[in-house]
């Protein structure tokens, strides 16, 4: 039996940490692939939440302008019921299409709530604050209407006169330095610029 070849043993060895070199390799251009991928998603799906965030914000004011508007009209409130007495409902009717208007937004304030957990998974979740705001706001809106409406529909108006504009400054923004409805819509909308407009310009710069 001839001798075996001191090179050959020593060969195949070269070929096969050459090829483990290579799947090596590969596997890991393939890892950083992936992990280049997988940060330009996170970074892509950043961008849309910070934007769809900044199109909330910037109808925020429309929205709340609308609810807010003094002006209303009877159609505003031809669905009110329990109230018979036409002085009655002409009195209660404005308080009533005030919460007409935001039941009419539904949809805007489900966005709103539907992007928040999103928005607080990018930007951490003391976010929640900035949408704090405009719940608050909407909210106040609903209460002060709502005591409005059901004093109107007893014919008891408050004695409380202070307190009466208070709830009408709150509806309809009469008197713009009391006005608590509209700081809010403000904050909101300036948090989620701060937290998103760098983000989107970034993006988009140049």
């Amino acid at each position: 039996m001839p001798p075996s070849d001191p090179w050959a043993f020593g060969f195949n060895q070269l070929l096969t940490v050459i090829g483990l070199l290579i799947t090596v390799g590969i596997a890991t251009a393939g890892f950083r692939s992936f992990e280049k991928w997988k940060r330009e998603k996170i970074e892509e799906r950043r961008i849309d939440i910070a934007f769809d965030a900044l199109v909330l914000a910037y109808e925020a004011s429309f929205i709340f302008e609308s609810i807010r508007s003094p002006l209303s009209f009877e159609g505003e409130w031809a669905e009110m019921k329990g109230i018979d007495d036409p002085e009655k409902r002409l009195t209660a009717g404005p308080f009533f299409a005030i919460l007409k208007r935001i039941e009419h937004h539904k949809d805007y304030f489900e966005r709103v709530w539907n992007i928040q957990p999103r928005f607080m998974a990018v930007f951490g979740k003391d976010a929640a604050d900035i949408f704090i705001k405009l719940h608050k706001a909407r909210r106040d809106i609903e209460v002060s209407a709502g005591m409005l409406l059901r004093s109107a529909a007893r014919g008891e108006p408050f004695r409380d006169t202070e307190f009466r504009k208070k709830l009408e400054n709150d509806i309809w923004k009469i008197d713009e330095e009391s006005d608590n409805i509209a700081p809010k819509v403000k904050e909101f909308v300036e948090g989620v610029e701060k937290h998103c407009q760098p983000v989107v310009t970034h993006r988009y710069a140049g």
